[in-house]
């Protein structure tokens, strides 16, 4: 067992900050946490840059205009960071109105984070691969932790790198080098024939807890306004600015909607897209954009 003052999500998804959440790890939301991101090195560089310049309007385009997502959301890319927004941007309101809003919020993780890091001596950065993507070499997980331990060189910095292995259903720890794990299991989601982008992120709650603690140090207010804040968030995303009745019908229509949509896949009448984790990669290497 590993001890933390500090464990924090490098992406590639939610599903990571999700599964620290729920084996007790995580106790607020930090810059990458709800995002998606690609390459462990690459995102590493942005967190050692203080996330300087990473959020700047002219820099975000529009690449899916459903909710493909699950999300009633629309689907942005950082052009400029290779990060993909799918859960910030409400549906119910257009982009420039948004973004002034959703930018704040953005500060506040980065000054969170920056905060939490400057206080703690042992982090933990956890990044889990995209689900369709060959695990990477060794040399790509050993610079991201030296890009980390570089910036934060007053703390000790473990690095974890997760990555499908097929058949397992529960995650393997292994070690790189000192301060350098990883863990594989089968995470894949199935629709149909079709592997998602989505992560089954449910067996790493048991195997973070088996081999990392990080002790949770809030004060009861802290706790408090952290509740209040995820309140809020799921009001931006059924409608910010609507009645408390208009949010709910956005968010039971939508659902209505959502279990149609799963019918019709299910049936073979409608094929499930999700653009922008169809050519996310591709965006990400700047051999297209979509505007």
């Amino acid at each position: 067992m590993k001890d933390y003052d500090f464990a924090f999500s490098l992406g590639f998804s939610c599903g990571v900050s999700q599964a620290l959440r729920a084996a007790g790890m995580q106790f607020a939301s930090y810059p990458l946490d709800w995002l998606a991101t690609r390459g462990v090195a690459h995102v590493a560089k942005i967190v050692a840059g203080d996330f300087d310049g990473w959020f700047e309007y002219d820099d975000f385009q529009l690449v899916d205009v459903r909710h493909g997502t699950g999300f009633c959301t629309r689907c942005y890319l950082n052009a400029k960071t290779g990060l993909g927004y799918s859960h910030e941007f409400p549906d119910f309101m257009p982009f420039a109105e948004s973004f002034p809003k959703v930018r704040q919020t953005y500060e506040r993780r980065v000054k969170r984070f920056a905060e939490r890091a400057d206080a703690s001596r042992r982090m933990l950065a956890v990044y889990l691969e995209l689900p369709l993507c060959p695990r990477v070499g060794d040399d790509e997980i050993l610079e991201a932790r030296r890009i980390l331990a570089e910036r934060f060189h007053a703390a000790e910095v473990d690095v974890l790198y997760v990555f499908v292995e097929p058949g397992r259903s529960s995650p393997a720890l292994g070690e790189i080098a000192p301060g350098v794990f990883t863990a594989s299991y089968d995470y894949r989601k199935y629709d149909g024939e079709e592997v998602t982008h989505f992560v089954d992120w449910a067996p790493l709650v048991p195997f973070f807890r088996a081999n990392f603690h990080v002790e949770d140090t809030r004060s009861k207010d802290e706790k408090r306004d952290f509740a209040a804040f995820e309140r809020k968030s799921d009001d931006m995303r059924w409608g910010p600015d609507k009645s408390r009745f208009r949010r709910w019908l956005n968010k039971h229509l939508y659902k209505t909607y959502r279990t149609l949509e799963q019918v019709l896949i299910r049936k073979g009448l409608i094929h499930r897209e999700g653009p922008l984790w169809d050519f996310y990669p591709e965006l990400v290497a700047g051999r297209g954009a979509a505007k």
